[in-house]
Order: C-alpha cells, then structure tokens, then sequence
C-alpha cells in the first residue's frame, strides 16, 4: 500500500514499477483514474519526479491516446475544482508547444 498517495512509480532495475492504492483509487472518478495512470507513465517516460511535469506530460499523453478531449477535461477541471492553480498550470504546460517544455530533470 502506497502510504498517503493513490500511486507510486519508483525505479526498479532497468524499469519503473508503479504500485496502486486501490482503496484511493477506488474513491476517485473514473477521469482521475485515466488522468492518474498516463501521470504515472510520464514519472518513468520522460521522466521526471515533478508532479506538475508528470501531469502536463500525462494530459498530453491522454489526449494523444485519444482518452483527453473537452469533455473529460471538464470533469478533470471539476473534480480539480474552480480555479485551481495546480490544473491550471497543467492545462498551460499541456497546451504549449512541446518544444517549449523545459528539459526532464
């Protein structure tokens, strides 16, 4: 169980594994479950321990999956609540041109 977090990804040898909070996960809708997962992937595929980067490069990679779109993004924008600074700033970074992202750590 993944302590105060619904998902982990840590090295593991050559690779990355990405162990579940299933109880968390569980309390989520199922926008999060997706947003969560492709953050996840983006920690072992860029990759990089910032959160925001993990979330920008994860929206971009749920949208390219065909998984994103207005109105998952909305319920993304919901669940964030009004005005949240975090989902802004994904939004931001997930819109700019992807050679305008800063390099992975």
């Amino acid at each position: 169980v993944v302590l105060n977090h619904i998902a982990r990804t840590e090295r593991d040898g050559d690779g990355y594994t990405i162990t579940w909070n299933a109880a968390k996960l569980a309390t989520l809708p199922p926008a999060m479950h997706d947003l969560i997962f492709f953050h996840e992937c983006a920690h072992a595929t860029v990759p990089t321990q910032d959160e925001l980067r993990a979330n920008c490069e994860g929206l971009r990679m749920m949208r390219a999956a065909n998984r994103g779109g207005f109105a998952i993004e909305s319920q993304l924008a919901a669940f964030y609540g009004p005005g949240n600074d975090y989902w802004a700033k994904t939004l931001k970074c997930a819109d700019a041109p992807a050679q305008a992202l800063p390099k992975p750590e």
